[in-house]
């Protein structure tokens, strides 16, 4: 039994250890081919993604007391407290 215990534990991690190599192969082939001149657009997206965090639910509070929507302010600040709560 002891044996059989063993084997079993010896084939699960020899076969994680192939899955997490052919991850990497697979991620290093794709970064190898891609397309560089994006580069800085993928850069700016990145560095926008504070300022709509912050913007979406200010623009959306914003208007719900600016228009007396109750539902647009409700959005609001849901959306004020979902970032609050990612960002903890």
């Amino acid at each position: 039994m002891k044996l059989f215990s063993f084997f079993l534990c010896t084939v699960f991690f020899v076969s994680v250890l192939s899955a997490q190599n052919a991850d990497i192969d697979l991620l290093r082939k794709i970064n190898v081919h891609r397309n560089q001149k994006l580069d800085c657009s993928f850069k700016f997206i990145t560095n926008t993604v504070s300022p709509v965090h912050i913007g979406v639910p200010v623009g959306l509070i914003a208007t719900g007391l600016i228009s007396h929507n109750k539902t647009t302010l409700y959005n609001g600040l849901e959306a004020s407290a979902a970032f609050i709560v990612n960002s903890a």
